[in-house]
């Protein structure tokens, strides 16, 4: 969906359509380029779209711990998924806890098809290995 004219309207009367449907929840992922190509864009995709909507809420796209948080207390998230980040860091709630270094994702391995940069990352020493 490339049509970023008035995406707030757009997306509105869609979210606004799903609230008549029985669904579980609602993701809904903040912008992952550069927004200020985009100034019809909402800056935050959560609040902007989460508010609308009358299903639970599940946040992404560049959250980390910290940010995470400070999403969940504003109240209308009430999960935060975090792809990339949990892909480079699979023990990454026990991560979170330590206040741990974290693995960085390695973007050039993601979507090639093979193992590499989803099965290596490594595990904290002593950490449970899933």
């Amino acid at each position: 969906m490339q049509d970023f004219s008035d995406p707030v309207t757009q997306f509105s009367h869609l979210i606004e359509a799903l609230n008549e449907l029985p669904l579980a929840y609602i993701h809904l992922m903040n912008g992952m380029f550069p927004l200020d190509d985009f100034p019809h864009y909402p800056k935050n995709v959560i609040e902007t779209f989460g508010r609308i909507s009358k299903h639970l809420v599940i946040a992404n796209a560049g959250f980390n711990k910290e940010s995470g948080e400070a999403e969940l207390e504003k109240g209308i998230a009430r999960i935060i998924s975090y792809g990339s980040l949990f892909l480079a860091n699979p023990d990454l709630p026990k991560r979170f806890e330590l206040d741990a270094e974290l693995n960085q994702p390695d973007e050039a391995t993601m979507y090639g098809g093979g193992e590499h940069g989803y099965t290596d990352y490594p595990f904290l020493e002593g950490s449970d290995q899933v």
